[in-house]
């Protein structure tokens, strides 16, 4: 599940940490979200969390599209305003 979202990278929640490391690329691929769409993007784990509340990935886009990058920015941009 995405946490938080930015042109720069997204936070996955997960409930149990697989053998991913920090510093490994993936591929993160987020699926029919609002304004954004289906889109898959190369990153790289920045940050590895395992506190009850926020267990998950932190991962930097190291690729990325500028029309994806516009998307991702109009819904940041209608989270905040619905916020």
């Amino acid at each position: 599940q995405t946490v938080d979202i930015n042109e720069k990278g997204v936070f996955l929640t997960m409930e149990t940490l697989s053998a991913f490391e920090k510093g490994e690329e993936v591929v993160a691929t987020i699926r029919n979200a609002p304004i954004i769409g289906t889109v898959s993007i190369p990153s790289v784990i920045l940050r590895v969390s395992s506190t009850i509340e926020k267990q998950g990935y932190g991962l930097y886009f190291l690729r990325l599209n500028p029309s994806v990058r516009r998307k991702i920015a109009l819904y940041v941009i209608e989270e905040i305003k619905r916020r």
